[in-house]
């Protein structure tokens, strides 16, 4: 790169350069790179930090896997997670699907695959985010159920519906506040409020997030 026309530009159009060249307005998945990062040592060293900061990442977990890709991707990337902006996981879940459990199977209710998944949660919880607020940076979808919808928007839904939104507030609210304090607040006898009031703590700091995020681009 030494000789090249790239390194002979200022750093800052550099940046620009490298921001336009690996932002991907879809998102990328993890464990995949560009090619734009194997071309040298020094561009990788430049632009790497770039491609983390500038791009939505997405996760996929599966119930019935150990998902040791995603544990290792999550290890790996440790050092870097802070400059993440946007982390979303999505879950597939047949135990709560209307057709995928078989008669002799676990019930659709079975809350087995939540417990499978909880060592996700936790690793989440215990990476090096280096924010205060990692639930303005992690959203789940479980099924294709996003964790924004309201509990009452989620009461007027069919049934199987119902499940997978939930499914997705219930480990949105374990990477906030924890699985315990969650299966607490499920316990007690007013828990439609308890979670519901958790929840809408947690969007308004979403919503507040993000609008400073877009004057903080407006501004730049």
């Amino acid at each position: 790169m030494e000789t090249s026309l790239l390194s002979s530009l200022p750093a800052e159009i550099r940046n620009s350069i490298y921001a336009y060249a690996l932002f991907e307005p879809n998102g990328v998945y993890i464990n995949s790179e560009p090619a734009l990062l194997a071309t040298c040592k020094q561009i990788r060293g430049e632009a790497s930090l770039m491609y983390w900061a500038v791009n939505q990442f997405h996760a996929n977990i599966r119930e019935q896997s150990s998902n040791r890709s995603f544990c290792r991707w999550l290890k790996k990337a440790d050092p870097r997670l802070c400059l993440i902006e946007s982390l979303v996981i999505h879950i597939d879940m047949p135990s709560i699907g209307p057709e995928a459990v078989p008669d002799d199977g676990p019930s659709e209710k079975s809350p087995c695959g939540f417990v499978n998944l909880m060592h996700i949660v936790d690793m989440l919880r215990q990476a090096n985010w280096r924010r205060p607020h990692i639930e303005n940076v992690i959203s789940f979808r479980l099924n294709g159920a996003c964790d924004s919808e309201t509990f009452e928007s989620i009461d007027a839904m069919s049934e199987d519906l119902q499940d997978h939104f939930r499914g997705s507030k219930f480990f949105l609210l374990c990477l906030v506040h924890g699985s315990y304090e969650t299966a607490l607040a499920l316990e007690s006898v007013d828990y439609c409020d308890t979670l519901g009031e958790k929840d809408d703590q947690i969007q308004k700091g979403r919503s507040a997030h993000a609008r400073s995020r877009l004057l903080s681009a407006s501004i730049s």
